[in-house]
């Protein structure tokens, strides 16, 4: 007997909610067996499925965002060379004058940067956490031997 005859043999008691005309096994069955293949193809088939696309989602995500940060950090640098010539006269009429001249700065994650000193080793993680920032504060640094910081800056 297929789900179909079942379903029209099955008259249902609404005062009861019993099944009557139809065998109880074969009710059990038209509702059993549907029941249990959508519950098994959710779990075993669509939700397997769904969590490797958000997965795959997520990866091309972080690749999206590690190419833009790389492309960011490339301007950043190219900027750096245009202000290194001015960077470093500002630094050198300081340094003929005894004022303000600033020899290391970093900026980023600092625990970072101290565990992997005491490790002795730099990898591209820390790398990508602490940027070097001493040339830009060196050409913030006024003809008055003071570090001018704008605004926008912390």
């Amino acid at each position: 007997m297929d789900f179909l005859s079942c379903i029209a043999e099955a008259k249902i008691d609404h005062s009861s909610l019993t099944f009557q005309g139809a065998e109880c096994h074969t009710c059990n069955k038209c509702i059993f067996i549907p029941s249990s293949l959508y519950f098994l193809l959710k779990r075993f088939v669509m939700k397997p499925y769904h969590l490797k696309r958000e997965r795959r989602k997520a990866l091309d995500k972080m690749a999206n965002s590690s190419i833009q940060v790389n492309e960011a950090r490339k301007a950043a640098e190219k900027a750096q060379k245009i202000l290194e010539i001015v960077s470093n006269r500002k630094r050198n009429k300081q340094l003929e004058k005894g004022g303000l001249v600033i020899t290391k700065a970093v900026y980023g994650n600092m625990k970072e940067m101290e565990r992997s000193e005491r490790r002795e080793e730099l990898n591209d993680e820390v790398t990508s956490q602490v940027l070097d920032v001493t040339l830009p504060l060196n050409f913030l640094v006024a003809d008055s031997g003071q570090l001018k910081l704008h605004e926008g800056i912390k």
